[in-house]
């Protein structure tokens, strides 16, 4: 059976190419945020490929590269100098939890006052739970 009805077939039409459209853009999905990040990284690095260009006339892929070279140096400085502050937290944490290893008696005493302080509210609480008539396996 064959429908003449050109406004129908229209909208089929229409209908069929947005279904067409939302597939894709839903399979494009992934790639929108690092197209993103291309795009930002070009428009910001094009002065500087201009200016470099203009100091080395007639080399334009030595002057890509070393444009590359720059942009890759000021994106890697705050990566580096944020591994390396993370990792002094660490070594601090290290110090730390060390010292107080080998702290002597203070951080065994210490070590055996916060147990029985645990062990002080985990009867509260369990006492807590008794008048209260929480009896399921969750605790």
């Amino acid at each position: 059976m064959k429908i003449h009805d050109p406004m129908l077939q229209r909208v089929a039409v229409g209908v069929a190419l947005a279904l067409l459209v939302l597939a894709c853009l839903n399979i494009l999905r992934p790639f929108f945020g690092p197209l993103l990040w291309a795009v930002i990284l070009t428009v910001t690095a094009w002065p500087v490929f201009v200016w470099m260009k203009e100091r080395l006339p007639g080399r334009p892929i030595l002057s890509s590269v070393f444009t590359s070279i720059v942009i890759a140096i000021f994106c890697l400085i705050p990566i580096t100098y944020g591994v390396a502050d993370a990792a002094c937290l660490l070594v601090d944490l290290c110090r730390q939890r060390l010292g107080a290893v080998s702290g002597g008696k203070r951080a065994a005493n210490r070590g055996k006052e916060w147990v029985k302080q645990a062990r002080k509210l985990d009867v509260a609480s369990y006492q807590d739970r008794q008048l209260l008539g929480v009896n399921s396996g969750i605790y």
